[in-house]
């Protein structure tokens, strides 16, 4: 009996006092402004540009890279079009910037800004053939069981007023 309760209180006191290890579940310093959304799936109805139909937009944060990264995968449309995001430190801009690519053979980049309870990236996009130049999507972190997503458009040197999106989770 005094073996199995030394055993037992030795085994706890190795989990206890053992150092916690760098796993996947930690992020980076620089990234933790992520860390509410972590291992959340969240739900969004986005409304389609010409107003007939809407789109529902699945996401999932996790933490990746042993916590150097983030990623957010994304399915519109129960896996209509697929999407996934990593966002980590980029040793060319110096700064946090995120990385975009869907099933539909979009790439993207964009560069991290960040405020107190949002997250804002923002996109060159100035190559297009249109006039859009810019794109910034700023998460707004209301609860912490749901965000907004306020997609806006840099028209002419004029910010267009966004798009708005309420994710919660589901």
């Amino acid at each position: 009996m005094y073996k199995k309760l030394n055993l037992i209180i030795i085994l706890i006191s190795s989990f206890i006092l053992a150092e916690p290890r760098k796993g996947s579940s930690m992020l980076n310093k620089d990234l933790l402004v992520f860390n509410s959304l972590i291992g959340k799936n969240y739900i969004g109805k986005i409304q389609n540009k010409t107003g007939n139909q809407l789109i529902t937009e699945t996401v999932f944060w996790e933490s990746a890279l042993k916590g150097d990264a983030v990623r957010v995968t994304h399915s519109f449309n129960q896996d209509e079009l697929l999407g996934e995001t990593l966002i980590m430190y980029d040793q060319l801009e110096d700064d946090i910037s995120c990385w975009y690519f869907s099933s539909g053979g979009i790439s993207r980049k964009s560069k991290f800004l960040s405020k107190s309870n949002e997250i804002i990236f923002l996109e060159d996009v100035s190559r297009n053939k249109n006039s859009i130049t810019k794109i910034r999507t700023k998460y707004e972190l209301n609860t912490i069981n749901t965000y907004e997503k306020v997609t806006q458009y840099l028209i002419n040197n004029v910010w267009t007023k966004g798009e708005r999106v309420l994710y919660e989770i589901f």
